[in-house]
């Protein structure tokens, strides 16, 4: 998770920093959104960083896909990304487990490892509770493999 500039130096800190992480960040959102521009079913979802919330901490995810609800103007959260490096793996997939738990509209979520890239999805099963995580990039609520969306340099 990138994270918000240090309070005592005004320096980012965290992962933010790595170019590679910025990358993955814009071309996920990038493709995520052009698939919302050109698949009319997908037209009330939209994928932003983790940046345009407006109070980000700990728990916010790289990533978030909303869904836009029109009668009510209301938004929301169905899928959560989190890009991390591989010591962190494990908190991640507790913290997005965690969030799923407490956001019944959370519908998918996805771990990044970076170095090596290793997708790792948590979905919501019928009796309403988390999956445990499973290694996929595939992205069902957008039935897209989140993998072929990356060209890293």
């Amino acid at each position: 998770m990138a994270k918000s500039k240090n309070h005592d130096t005004g320096v980012l800190s965290g992962v933010g920093n790595s170019f590679i992480h910025q990358v993955i960040i814009a071309q996920i959102t990038a493709g995520l959104m052009r698939k919302t521009q050109t698949t009319g079913k997908y037209q009330n979802y939209i994928a932003t960083p983790e940046t345009s919330v407006a109070k980000i901490n700990r728990t916010t995810p790289d990533i978030l896909v909303w869904k836009n609800w029109r009668n009510n103007s209301k938004r929301v959260l169905v899928c959560a990304i989190e890009l991390c490096w591989v010591n962190k793996v494990e908190d991640d997939k507790q913290k997005l487990i965690k969030l799923m738990e407490n956001t019944e509209s959370l519908e998918e979520a996805f771990v990044i490892q970076m170095f090596p890239l290793t997708f790792h999805r948590i979905y919501r099963k019928k009796d309403g509770k988390p999956s445990k995580p499973v290694k996929s990039s595939r992205l069902e609520l957008f039935k897209v493999d989140l993998s072929k969306l990356l060209d890293l340099p």
